[in-house]
């Protein structure tokens, strides 16, 4: 009674369940026509869990295809030998590769290979008297020798030390050859040889094998070291030096470009007349540093310490500097004509323009002069508006500072006949002259044919 109510109770539950739509099948055990159910047969609670589970459909078990390979045709228990040889062959090969290089890391050395090793030392030692009978110095070749020494052992380096000795103090018998491997010990170059290697072989003396190796190798990692540091030191040098060059000649490039600015600025006539700056006249007169790109050696060699001490870049330019030093140094330092007491100022130049050497852009820039130097009378010249003329004149404009330029213009594009202020500076039509400043113009490659002249300003 007790689990009928049981499977009664678990078939409502599960009727609830499929009306909530938690579970989508679920299979009721249910009391076959006929059977009793004893307590021995199961629990009513073990039948009301087992019941409460969902059915998980079983999984077709994929069985795994035989291989048609000769391999799965063999019989059980079968050993491929040719296979086995080759891999005892490639593991004897392994073991013996190591073997060797830990023999010749410091490790322990079988009787043959002590004799290998004083084979190699035998041929490494008639290389180098080879090359030394030749008259020439081979590193790798003496490299080669030396570590071939380090590398016997005890007994054979101190054999050959005391060898290498007896060449040197001309009593090698036949058992000192016969372990060098040489045939004679009569040359000065082999007496020579035996006395830098007895020197060197001195110094490791009574040292274990495996030290020997170890020191021989630092040797050798200190020498790369320094080879790599002399090699960069030297590319750095390399490197400067082209660095100085090209500096040295962008301040030719800029010295020759603009000489003759400097010149027409310090002119002793130049505050007179009235077709240049009158701001960058005042500032040649009065900077002695400016003074130095036309000044003779003469002059320089007048100057006082203090005038030199007193000299300084603020305010220079960067073409007045490249200018400066070329025209106080050269290639070996300063000038030969150019006094002593401009060390400190030529350091200062070469320190303000670095060891990078300029740009095209930057470079050609510099070497062009200003525009109120090229632009002169008779020269055409457009304008920002795009008008374009002849100057017909280049000086002060009453009541304007600065330098002007006076254009006729093709056409009736300008603001007055050539006058200003009721005087007239060039003579053209109405509307067709202009005043305006060198910055704002730009010259054309045509040339006026025309004759002008310069007319200054009386006042």
């Amino acid at each position: 009674a007790r689990v009928a109510k049981a499977a009664a109770m678990n078939a409502s539950l599960q009727r609830q369940r499929l009306k909530r739509g938690s579970v989508s099948a679920v299979n009721v055990v249910q009391k076959p026509a006929g059977s009793s159910l004893t307590p021995a047969a199961g629990h009513p609670q073990k039948l009301l869990h087992a019941a409460s589970m969902p059915v998980v459909p079983r999984q077709p078990v994929l069985c795994k295809a035989k291989s048609d390979d000769a391999a799965s045709r063999r019989p059980h228990g079968f050993v491929d030998r040719q296979k086995l040889k080759a891999e005892n062959e490639a593991l004897r090969v392994e073991v013996e590769r190591l073997r060797e290089a830990n023999a010749k890391a410091g490790g322990e050395l079988l009787v043959n290979d002590a004799a290998k090793v004083m084979a190699e030392y035998r041929r490494a030692l008639a290389a180098v008297l080879s090359m030394r009978a030749d008259g020439q110095f081979v590193q790798p070749t003496v490299d080669e020798y030396y570590r071939a020494t380090v590398q016997l052992s005890e007994e054979d380096y101190v054999r050959s030390y005391q060898a290498l000795m007896k060449v040197y103090v001309g009593e090698a018998d036949a058992d000192s050859l016969a372990h060098l491997g040489i045939a004679n010990a009569d040359g000065e170059e082999v007496i020579q040889f035996a006395e830098s290697a007895c020197i060197k072989m001195g110094e490791l003396l009574g040292i274990a094998r495996r030290v020997r190796i170890q020191k021989h190798e630092q040797e050798l990692e200190q020498r790369k070291e320094l080879e790599v540091e002399r090699r960069q030191k030297e590319e750095k040098e390399r490197q400067l030096m082209a660095s100085q060059s090209a500096l040295r000649a962008a301040g030719r490039r800029v010295f020759e470009a603009l000489t003759p600015l400097w010149l027409e600025l310090t002119d002793i006539l130049a505050e007179s007349r009235g077709d240049l700056d009158e701001a960058e006249v005042k500032r040649f007169k009065w900077r002695n540093e400016l003074q130095l790109l036309v000044m003779p050696p003469s002059e320089m060699k007048r100057l006082s310490p203090y005038q030199w001490q007193t000299m300084s870049l603020g305010g220079l330019r960067d073409e007045e500097k490249f200018g400066l030093l070329s025209r106080l140094s050269d290639v070996s330092g300063r000038r030969a004509d150019v006094p002593g007491q401009a060390d400190r100022f030529i350091s200062s130049l070469r320190h303000a323009l670095g060891s990078e050497p300029p740009t095209s852009v930057a470079l050609e820039r510099m070497c062009t002069p200003p525009a109120w130097f090229t632009i002169c009378v008779g020269c055409r010249v457009v304008t920002e508006l795009g008008a374009e003329g002849v100057v017909q004149f280049k000086g002060a404009v009453r009541r304007k500072p600065g330098l002007w330029i006076g254009i006729a213009l093709d056409l009736p594009q300008g603001k007055n006949d050539g006058s200003a202020g009721n005087v007239r500076y060039f003579s053209c039509a109405p509307k067709h002259g202009i005043f305006a400043r060198a910055e704002k113009l730009r010259m054309l490659p045509q040339q006026s044919q025309a004759t002008v002249g310069t007319e200054l300003d009386a006042d």
